[in-house]
């Protein structure tokens, strides 16, 4: 714990961040998996912005009405609403961050919980300041970082990201501090052609690799993990297909590809090839971490101490 995470969202509806929230949310309370990981059974604090207490519930009761009831909630999920007063969770007086009466609340129910998770829908509402000025990210995020030190929490923040974030692929909305001053960073997005498909996707992380991907479908409510029975196996033989032909195509020719976000990030280099067929970086990622998973491909890395480097390679093929 002691965290602070960001969590931005591009979605087609409004409700997508907040829903896959609510269920780790719920997931933390109870000690259920989540997008089946296993997840630390804990206290959690869920603080909404735009929606009301009533709606959080019934959105609550579909996510887990197949599983147990949850009348009444668990004493370890409290929901705190501002749906319909001042959502601002740090002001700024004079440039100086200044924490908010709706702040002091919720760390009132930490306090009292002894959370272990707290989870803000959304940035938007929640900071009143400029989401360009450094200085005022800064002082915003040091006051939740406070938060998660002092009372041994983890903070999830969800946040929209900006058009120009959505069309790079990187996520990103207003300063880059956004990104820099926290732990981790994932991003949750569609996938084209396919409405109810979801790919959340580790964009940054401290304690664990990055580029790490979860291919989710909406049903009944709720986001349930992509299994290969649920998946069209057509396509993603196909985006497999032009995985494999695209690595051996850069290994005559280079670079050298990576499985982590960043420069020569596989599925991005590929998507961007002439010979990609059309596949898309998120089909690409899908089928990198099948072949990953499977053994077909593996990371190789090598070099001086100084200066080691990490890529992919073919098993077999490309040593």
């Amino acid at each position: 714990h002691r965290d602070l995470h960001s969590f931005p969202t591009r979605r087609a509806s409004d409700l997508e961040p907040a829903l896959l929230a609510l269920q780790l949310a719920i997931a933390s309370a109870y000690g259920w998996t989540w997008l089946d990981l296993p997840v630390t059974q804990c206290p959690t604090v869920f603080f909404c912005a735009e929606e009301s207490v009533n709606e959080l519930h019934h959105r609550l009761e579909k996510i887990a009405t197949p599983l147990i009831s949850i009348r009444p909630l668990p004493k370890r999920l409290r929901l705190i609403s501002t749906a319909h007063t001042d959502s601002e969770l740090v002001t700024f007086e004079a440039g100086k961050p200044m924490k908010a009466g709706v702040l002091l609340d919720i760390e009132d129910a930490i306090r009292e919980m002894r959370a272990g998770l707290l989870i803000i829908d959304a940035q938007a509402d929640a900071f009143d300041g400029d989401e360009i000025d450094r200085r005022q990210v800064r002082g915003f995020v040091r006051e939740l970082r406070g938060i998660a030190m002092k009372h041994g929490c983890t903070v999830l923040l969800l946040a929209h990201p900006s058009k120009e974030g959505m069309r790079t692929g990187i996520g990103y909305s207003g300063s880059t501090h956004w990104n820099n001053a926290v732990r981790s960073r994932m991003y949750f997005q569609g996938v084209k052609d396919n409405p109810d498909v979801r790919l959340l996707e580790l964009m940054k992380s401290n304690r664990a690799q990055k580029g790490q991907t979860i291919l989710m479908r909406w049903i009944d409510d709720r986001f349930v993990v992509e299994t290969a029975v649920n998946v069209d196996e057509a396509s993603h033989g196909q985006a497999r297909e032009v995985f494999m032909e695209l690595m051996r195509i850069m290994h005559r020719t280079g670079p050298n590809l990576s499985h982590k976000s960043g420069p020569g990030y596989a599925p991005n280099v590929f998507a961007d090839h002439p010979k990609s067929q059309g596949i898309d970086k998120r089909a690409f990622a899908y089928a990198m971490q099948q072949l990953l998973d499977e053994g077909a491909i593996e990371t190789f890395t090598t070099g001086p101490r100084s200066r080691r480097v990490t890529y992919l390679r073919i098993v077999g093929e490309d040593e």
